[in-house]
């Protein structure tokens, strides 16, 4: 693609007072009264910052022409050549739509004019490092400002410690502004004066001109900070761990992992589509960055002393003057063709994948009943730029969010690969008709370009596991081992649930994922089942072959790790839900290692004791429980368990049985006929991924 003729946009200045160590306001005919250049922005200095490019009054000449002489070089090629309108649109996703505060403030115009001012940005060591260096500075803007959606931070604070070098202006903030989001008053006046305006008394002029916005996140880049060792930009040039220093530096610190997780997949994803667009637009033609190590016109010394002996060297001369350029033009035109054929393809597929998200999205509002649609933007603001991580599933991170009508909600970010638009239309639809006390409700989704959002009402106690297991309990009390009383509610109360979606609802619903981790608890700890992300949705006269079945080690039923085929059924969850009130009981996983061998696998250990269940209780709650209730949940875990489906009871009898208006069959056959090879099946598969692929049949 060719390159726009870039213009560098000098703005006029903006009156100001005086802070201290400030620099004065001038302009082009109202020069500095002590003789200092003045710059673009209308300040005086004598940094390059001021004399150098755009300056605008008694400008140094020599350095004016240093600095412009940098301004057109490699990066000047390179840059544009690599960030193109499409490039430029696909990382900042955010920046023109319509419901986004900063719409339209960030451009390639603007963001090009500011890199040409940074001759080393996007030049050293090559072409990839290029490309990785880019890839880094957009994956970092765009998590910070939602794809470009903001330009100033949603949390205003000062940000200022005032010191002997940089005041604190009164009335001025010094939060979060522009790509980066710089912030702290240090900050802004050491930016001011590399840049050439008083950053302590003007900081919203990072916020109001787009070409020294985007020149104050690259300063801040190829600048080394105090608090690193290494710049953004020398760190990019360590490769494989470039960008998680990166992530360091501009976060002031380490990262959450979960975040800085997600910023690397962001990052990973810019470089392999700058990859892509580069080989689509014969970047690898364009000339390699001046600071580059390698040196096209340099020919190897062992090329250099071979020749070309006897009569054959004329013939083999000809044939690659003749027919090696017809080779290769033909081969370049076959490739661009192609290229340009699959492009048109991809476009209109995008195009028809576009009118049917529009006309699902459509379908959907016409109906009554369904939740809200949410902006992108209004779920950044209410999570303040998706920062307040509640936790993460296999299917997403999920935040904690606050709308303006006062209600929190939690806000779930789905993984791109999981769902088509269809089907999460379709999921969201009939998953937002549930009303249950023991279903989470699902508040609304958003449906943006790339993004699919699920956003539910927030459940303040966390999960079951965080309550039942002591690896989860923290030492600040906040999750507390729950009495036998709360436990056999929430046994009660997920079965209610788990009954609900099975039978009472015009679709059956399987969730496939039943397990502590997805059953929330309020603040009355009433279970709320949640997670739908693996859920399937059938027509009661369907049946499903599943392939690909997924799920969680532990609690998939065994019918789906044997060598049959076999429906996906209401049985599954039967069987998840009983490997749950086991749990409940003991308050331990039921795989665990660091206890006598014939306990290791509790349900089978379980069995052995249904005649005094007192025996298996977490020690916690050993002396408070109904032992009566306590032989009623082993009884129906038991059952719930077994390895025939035919045998498990279904959840709506499950509820019968523990409300007590009937009795529960005594004996259950032996629920596990070879326990070694359960163990062998469900530790192979890490128990710490959500989302484990146990079989894989044909449908």
């Amino acid at each position: 693609m060719i390159s726009r003729i870039i213009a560098l946009i000098s703005v006029l200045s903006l009156a100001a007072f005086r802070a201290p160590g400030a620099a004065t306001s001038c302009g082009a005919k109202h020069p500095c009264g002590d003789g200092s250049c003045c710059s673009q922005y209308g300040f005086c200095g004598n940094t390059t910052g001021f004399c150098g490019s755009g300056c605008l009054s008694l400008c140094q000449d020599q350095v004016n022409s240093s600095r412009s002489t940098s301004a057109n070089g490699s990066n000047y090629t390179v840059v544009p050549t690599l960030v193109t309108d499409e490039v430029f649109d696909e990382f900042l996703y955010s920046h023109n739509q319509t419901d986004c505060p900063a719409r339209g403030f960030y451009n390639r115009s603007s963001f090009l004019a500011a890199a040409s001012t940074f001759p080393d940005f996007g030049t050293t060591g090559g072409l990839d490092v290029a490309k990785r260096e880019l890839a880094a500075y957009f994956a970092s803007a765009a998590a910070v400002t939602d794809g470009g959606c903001y330009v100033e931070a949603v949390d205003k604070e000062a940000d200022c410690i005032a010191s002997a070098e940089w005041k604190c202006a009164e009335g001025k903030k010094y939060y979060g502004r522009g790509p980066l989001q710089i912030s702290w008053n240090e900050n802004y006046g050491s930016m001011g004066v590399a840049l050439g305006f008083d950053g302590i008394s003007n900081p919203e002029l990072v916020a109001t001109n787009p070409v020294l916005s985007f020149r104050a996140s690259l300063w801040f880049w190829m600048d080394q900070q105090p608090s690193a060792s290494l710049s953004c930009h020398q760190a990019m040039l360590l490769q494989d761990q470039g960008f998680k220093e990166v992530s360091i530096i501009l976060n002031g610190g380490p990262l959450d992992p979960t975040i800085l997780s997600e910023r690397i997949k962001i990052y990973n994803n810019y470089y392999a589509f700058l990859e892509a667009t580069a080989n689509l637009t014969s970047v690898a033609s364009a000339p390699l960055p001046i600071n580059s190590t390698s040196d096209p016109t340099r020919v190897p010394a062992n090329l250099k002393e071979r020749s070309c002996i006897g009569s054959l060297c004329s013939t083999r001369k000809k044939l690659v003057v003749f027919v090696m350029p017809l080779l290769i033009g033909g081969g370049v035109l076959t490739v661009f063709v192609c290229l340009a054929l699959w492009s048109l393809r991809l476009a209109w597929h995008d195009r028809e994948r576009a009118r049917g998200n529009i006309s699902n999205l459509e379908k959907l509002h016409s109906l009554s009943g369904t939740p809200k649609s949410f902006t992108y933007a209004t779920l950044s603001s209410a999570t303040k730029c998706f920062t307040a991580v509640l936790g993460e599933g296999g299917f997403g991170i999920v935040y904690k969010g606050l709308l303006s009508n006062g209600e929190v909600i939690a806000v779930k970010v789905l993984r791109q690969s999981l769902h088509t638009d269809w089907q999460f239309l379709r999921e969201i639809e009939t998953l937002g008709k549930l009303h249950h006390v023991n279903v989470v409700r699902l508040v609304g989704f958003c449906v943006e370009k790339s993004k699919k959002i699920l956003v539910y009402e927030f459940i303040p106690n966390n999960s079951l596991e965080k309550h039942l297991f002591d690896t989860h309990r923290t030492s600040d009390g906040m999750n507390l081992v729950l009495s036998w009383e709360q436990r056999y509610e929430i046994a009660l109360g997920v079965a209610r649930g788990l009954s609900y979606i099975h039978e009472e609802c015009s679709h059956k619903i399987i969730h496939r994922d039943m397990k502590p981790h997805n059953i929330l608890l309020d603040e009355c700890f009433c279970p709320k089942i949640s997670d739908f992300g693996l859920a399937k949705i059938i027509k009661r006269e369907e049946s499903k072959v599943m392939s690909n079945l997924k799920g969680t080690p532990g609690y998939v039923a065994p019918e789906f790790w044997s060598n049959r085929k076999s429906g996906l059924s209401t049985k599954f969850d039967v069987y998840s839900f009983g490997m749950v009130a086991l749990e409940l009981m003991a308050g331990r996983p039921n795989l665990k290692e660091d206890v006598p061998s014939e306990q290791s696998f509790f349900p089978s250990w379980a069995f052995t004791k249904i005649a005094s269940p007192a025996q298996l209780l977490d020690h916690h709650i050993a002396n408070q429980a109904d032992l009566q209730q306590v032989q009623v949940l082993l009884l129906v875990a038991m059952w719930c368990i077994q390895e025939e489906p035919s045998l498990r009871p279904s959840m709506g009898r499950v509820v019968q049985y523990l409300e007590g208006s009937i009795e529960v069959p005594p004996n259950p056959p032996k629920p596990f006929q070879d326990v070694s090879k359960y163990i062998s099946i469900n530790s192979s598969c890490s128990s710490s991924l959500p989302c484990c692929e146990i079989l894989s049949e044909a449908r």
